[in-house]
């Protein structure tokens, strides 16, 4: 099942603020131990058994900032799951209030809470960025012209189930990264050749697209998938680059680029 199918199933966040006396140290990702504040937040899910989905807790991200709850970059906060592990989340953006959460799954007619921490030091929380179906845009840029020299690093949770226009990246006219089939992401230069890494379950991955001149590889966590002769520079035009299409990404940690 492709993770864009079942966003927006759930129903009714509530958050309640209460102040944490004592955290225990558990084995975490996110460094919890210095939280002030624990924040319950309640996931009710009235219908079937759903997986992969994306809800929102009305939050407002400036009011615990103006309160000191969190500091101004939101670093020091953590979300966790029933478990106590991390989930990936996404503080809302100025004075709006949808927190994002990421729930990997919850069963029919059942209420699930999680819990946000905030306060005192950075966490190493599992902050993300959700890009939704539409993505993002980046005007283009001459520090960002490819050519026949570069390293592109993504680092996120991808879904290779098959659709169309699915692009990790694309620049109209010179460069795509996208799923090119069920399990297939393929990187492309316009003109030029492509690569692609086969057989990639949906999952959390770091992808890299990188030329030497003379090659094209595609990498996924480290390990080459596929590699040809690049075959053409990446042209140099004006076009807006688009990232992160069609849910292709659920939600990125980081993208990198690096031009030579």
């Amino acid at each position: 099942m492709g993770y864009s199918q079942v966003r927006k199933t759930l129903t009714t966040l509530a958050l309640t603020i209460i102040m944490v006396l004592c955290i225990g140290a558990a084995a975490l990702a996110s460094d919890i131990s210095g939280a002030i504040y624990s924040g319950k937040i309640t996931i009710s899910n009235n219908g079937t058994t759903t997986e992969n989905v994306v809800v929102t807790a009305n939050i407002s991200t400036q009011a615990l900032i103006d309160s000191g709850y969190i500091n101004s970059s939101a670093n020091n906060t953590a979300v966790h799951d029933t478990v106590g592990e991390d989930t990936a989340y996404m503080p809302a953006s100025g004075n709006t209030t949808d927190w994002v959460i990421w729930i990997p799954s919850i069963d029919g007619n059942t209420v699930i809470e999680y819990r946000l921490y905030a306060g005192g030091d950075a966490m190493d929380g599992k902050l993300r960025y959700f890009p939704g179906s539409e993505g993002a845009n980046v005007t283009d840029h001459s520090s960002i012209e490819l050519g026949d020299d570069f390293l592109i690093e993504v680092k996120g949770l991808f879904d290779t189930s098959s659709g169309a226009d699915k692009n990790v990246i694309y620049k109209d006219s010179a460069f795509r990264v996208y799923v090119s089939a069920s399990g297939n992401i393929t990187a492309s230069i316009t003109g030029g050749n492509s690569v692609t890494a086969t057989a990639i379950s949906s999952g959390e991955y770091t992808l890299s697209v990188s030329a030497n001149i003379t090659h094209l590889f595609i990498y996924i966590d480290d390990s080459l998938e596929d590699s040809s002769a690049i075959g053409a520079n990446v042209t140099d035009n004006e076009n807006t680059w688009r990232l992160f299409q069609n849910y292709v990404m659920p939600y990125v940690e980081s993208i990198k680029v690096w031009v030579k």
